[in-house]
């Protein structure tokens, strides 16, 4: 006996669709930080302030729509805020090349690179909002969204399942996946209205806390485990002729 085990609800979907196979949801819990949050010395060095940037961290490819995030930021034109865009740019090598050219001469629209550990935990801490404008089908939940909403950061994301099921009606803001306009209001809403997205965070860290947490993570795939150790060993044995 054997079972898919996915770890977000659109994956579980797509097994389903395609190949008819029932699968186990069990969420995603992000991984616990371990720095001190005064920490400042990774967001000094690109001159950033707690709470003044816009943050951006995963992949670097086409389907992530950050050109969409760039455009908007640059109409926007938000004083003494600046726009942080942190991931490895060796996955679309092209497509990262198109987004440093948008940005140049624009000393408010900072690439960091690939960061890890301790420096990604001290820009996720320090972030005002967490952006993720990703498009199309993406079957996996964002790990540096769910890191943000965890650590309560707000978030403004595309209207994509994954990001549907994290954010739900309450715990951020969501905007037409794809749609420049849509991403444009909902910036200049989240950059106005610090009170309201701070209570929207909270109920995201909560909705974390709850929901994608290592204790209910590692209790759901032992129960899982006993269940098909269970079954396997209630199996009457095969009897060979003779």
């Amino acid at each position: 006996t054997d079972k898919i085990i996915v770890t977000s609800q659109e994956l579980s979907n797509y097994f389903l669709r395609k190949y008819g196979i029932d699968s186990q949801y069990i969420a995603y819990a992000p991984a616990k930080y371990t720095m001190d949050d005064r920490n400042t010395n990774f967001r000094r060095a690109f001159g950033l302030d707690r709470h003044r940037y816009l943050l951006y961290s995963g992949t670097f490819k086409p389907d992530r729509r950050l050109d969409l995030l760039i455009e908007a930021f640059q109409l926007l034109k938000l004083p003494d805020w600046k726009l942080v865009l942190a991931g490895d740019i060796s996955h679309s090598f092209h497509y990262s090349v198109k987004l440093l050219h948008m940005a140049r001469q624009q000393d408010d629209i900072i690439f960091t690179g690939e960061v890890n550990d301790n420096f990604l935990e001290e820009l996720v801490r320090g972030a005002d909002i967490f952006v993720d404008p990703a498009e199309g089908s993406n079957l996996s939940a964002s790990v540096a969204m769910l890191e943000a909403m965890r650590e309560g950061i707000p978030v403004v994301a595309s209207d994509i399942p994954n990001h549907r099921q994290l954010i739900g009606s309450d715990r951020g803001l969501l905007f037409r996946s794809g749609q420049f306009d849509s991403l444009v209001l909902q910036l200049k809403y989240a950059t106005s209205r610090p009170s309201l997205l701070m209570n929207m965070a909270k109920r995201a860290q909560t909705y974390i806390a709850i929901h994608h947490n290592w204790d209910k993570v590692i209790y759901q795939n032992l129960f899982l485990y006993l269940q098909l150790t269970t079954q396997t060993s209630l199996k009457p044995p095969h009897k060979t002729r003779t």
